[in-house]
């Protein structure tokens, strides 16, 4: 498994137990910046959308922001829910189904220096 896909299966792990009262996984929620938001799907969609086209994109960011925004297309509930983990140098936005039931893609964002 590289480790790219090992990662995604680690996060996918950890969204799916977020809520389980496991012990490692509160433990791991409470290291780890970590926060998720509940969005109406129409919204997120529009939002999104919108988001991709501002500023200049990687091709690699462009199909990050196209696959999520076509699983959610493709996706039969009102509700996502956008969870968002830090790092020193980026944040990745994983998407999901509401009750983390449908995997949606991720989007990898670096943080810009301000000038």
């Amino acid at each position: 498994m590289e480790k790219c896909d090992f990662f995604h299966a680690l996060i996918l792990r950890i969204l799916s137990n977020v809520e389980s009262g496991n012990k490692f996984y509160d433990y791991l929620m409470g290291v780890l910046p970590y926060t998720v938001e509940k969005m109406e799907k129409k919204d997120a969609h529009s939002l999104y959308l919108l988001r991709r086209d501002l500023g200049d994109r990687s091709k690699e960011q462009l199909e990050q922001f196209n696959t999520v925004l076509n699983s959610m297309e493709e996706y039969s509930g009102e509700e996502v829910l956008i969870h968002t983990i830090q790092f020193p140098e980026k944040f990745f936005l994983f998407f999901t189904g509401s009750k983390v039931e449908y995997y949606l893609g991720y989007i990898e964002v670096p943080y810009r220096e301000s000038e």
